[in-house]
């Protein structure tokens, strides 16, 4: 950015006041924004293309750079800023809000505004935006109107600092920084800036905050007694970043002392560790519908649980003692059974500290011997196959994924067939879903920030979720990356198969499958950054999986038979080997 560029900040009364907002930011840590065009927002816009140690980067849709945005910060875990003007760009921020929220991950959304006295009178583009976003923010302020008087610029600073932490803090999430702004909009002189650069960066200079850690410190002192029940099980659900690896770790370790499965959630990244031996259960959906398990006495959870309604209907069915490793301020229990908050930081000193029992627990040897024998008959499925069922895909790509890659399963089937059938592996891979809401909205916006300066990204996506967010497409000209999405083409919604509804015949289709039979060359051939290919065959999809990409986005268009694989995914769950 040219210095002439940088001067004309101190020129304006809006501009200087957008440029204390982004250098506090900066300061706090922030390194990337995704901005919106429109008006009101000019003045933040202009001081953040102005700033060079932010990241900035243009995305039409709101909607989609909400779930942009929520992909960066899934995988840095650090708050990602959100820019957008005034009027009804600011509710389709809304869907992304509510997965961060529930999925405890931190944006900081800047919505600009008309002032006071350009509301509730029919301006245009003017809605009343404070306190639009409800409960599903962590924090809420209104900023004043801009001033150059220095006990405001102050007053500025520290609240966006504090805004910044509370995103980080305790249970991190969205803030909503609502900034109203008078024109003149661009930067043009006026008369109230007295403001240099150098005095402008000596008030600005402030500390990076100190973010609270994820889990808070306290719980139950005596809950390591549990330990030595017989009967045990860890259940590792969605997880993902550093976080995953050292959660891993703490796993692997109590589940060698204990002798307890660990029941590994396929968004837990855990599977992708080639840690078979070491008690790694991927297969205890198929497990727990066909064979007995009984007098459950504890169960240890970390992070949310898997959506196998088998397991949840098993552990309300037994009953046992519940540890779940998480904020004590949440409830995140929804089986409501005995459960109590145990802290991370506190699990892992104990389990350095907790001798290995010696009376083992016989379920891990029975889980592990029901899951080889289950995988001997699906590889056998597998490779006997001509035609592509669902279930399987996630198999053909396992062989083409880098080392280290990032994988992330849609909501509705994908992330179902992803707990069902992904196996143990060795592909290192970082794996995510948008697990706090589960919509199908936002998938692939979602995808495409994961994979931005990161490493190489797959998608596996039904048909309903990708045309749900094909705005998304427009960000492939920006990506500095690359994906490929594995488009199951299914002509409709699978997981309404799994239904009682399906059986409503005169309804089913038209209400609830929802085919729409799109033709998805022209459409995503419409997009330059972006390659297509259709595939109908197990040899044809493995064929371009080997295949090196060339574009930002490769989309391969998976064609599968919705009703056939429904039959065939129940058959395959719920028979006894």
């Amino acid at each position: 950015m040219s210095n002439q560029i940088k001067e004309n900040l101190f020129k304006n009364t809006n501009t200087a006041w957008s440029a204390g907002v982004v250098e506090t930011m900066v300061q706090c840590g922030v390194k990337n924004a995704i901005l919106s065009p429109g008006s009101r927002s000019s003045p933040l816009v202009y001081a953040l293309a102005a700033n060079d140690l932010i990241d900035s980067v243009p995305i039409l849709d709101e909607r989609s750079a909400g779930f942009f945005a929520l992909g960066i910060a899934k995988r840095t875990q650090k708050p990602v800023v959100l820019v957008c003007t005034s009027g009804s760009a600011t509710a389709n921020y809304l869907p992304a809000v509510v997965e961060a929220s529930m999925s405890r991950v931190p944006l900081i959304l800047l919505t600009a505004d008309r002032p006071h006295e350009l509301r509730d009178c029919f301006a245009g583009q003017a809605i009343d935006q404070n306190q639009i976003y409800g409960n599903y923010v962590r924090s809420y302020i209104e900023l004043s109107l801009p001033s150059c008087d220095l006990k405001l610029l102050k007053y500025m600073r520290n609240s966006i600092r504090n805004m910044v932490s509370s995103s980080v803090s305790n249970i991190p999430g969205p803030v909503h920084i609502n900034v109203p702004f008078r024109e003149p909009l661009l930067p043009t002189e006026d008369q109230e800036v007295l403001l240099k650069p150098k005095l402008f960066k000596k008030i600005f200079q402030v500390s990076i905050p100190s973010p609270l850690n994820q889990f808070v410190e306290n719980s139950i002192s005596d809950y390591s007694s549990f330990f030595n029940f017989k009967n045990g099980v860890i259940i590792l659900g969605n997880n993902h970043g550093e976080e995953a690896l050292r959660l891993l770790k703490i796993v692997l370790e109590l589940s060698d002392k204990t002798a307890w499965p660990i029941l590994a959630d396929a968004t837990s990244s855990c599977r992708n560790f080639g840690n078979e031996s070491l008690s790694v259960i991927w297969a205890y959906d198929y497990a727990l519908r066909n064979y007995n398990f009984y007098n459950l006495e504890f169960v240890l959870l970390i992070g949310e649980l898997p959506t196998s309604k088998v397991l949840r209907s098993w552990i309300e069915k037994e009953n046992p003692d519940f540890g779940i490793v998480s904020q004590e301020s949440e409830n995140r229990d929804p089986l409501h059974v005995n459960s109590f908050p145990v802290s991370l930081k506190k699990l892992e000193r104990d389990v350095k500290q907790f001798s290995a029992k010696k009376d083992k627990c016989s379920w891990n040897f029975q889980f592990l011997s029901i899951q080889k024998k289950w995988e001997k008959y699906l590889q056998i499925q597998f490779e006997k196959s001509v035609n592509i069922f669902e279930g399987f895909i996630i198999r053909s790509l396992l062989p083409y994924m880098e080392r280290g890659s990032q994988l992330m399963f849609a909501s509705s089937m994908p992330v179902r067939d992803g707990e069902f059938f992904l196996p143990n592996n060795k592909t290192s891979a970082q794996v995510f879903a948008n697990r706090g809401a589960n919509g199908i909205d936002g998938n692939v916006s979602t995808a495409i920030g994961l994979s931005h300066n990161a490493k190489v990204t797959y998608l596996l996506c039904g048909d309903l979720a990708f045309l749900h967010d094909t705005n998304a497409l427009m960000s492939a000209r920006i990506l500095e990356g690359q994906l490929t999405i594995l488009l199951v083409n299914n002509d409709g919604g699978a997981i309404f198969e799994n239904l009682a509804v399906s059986s409503m015949e005169d309804l089913f289709e038209e209400y609830f499958a929802t085919p729409q039979s799109v033709q998805f060359e022209p459409l995503i051939s419409s997009y330059k950054d972006c390659s297509y290919c259709r595939v109908e065959t197990k040899e044809s999809l493995q064929r371009q999986l080997s295949i090196p990409s060339k574009q930002k986005v490769r989309i391969i268009e998976v064609v599968t038979d919705r009703k056939r694989d429904t039959a065939y995914r129940k058959l395959l769950l719920n028979q006894a080997l």
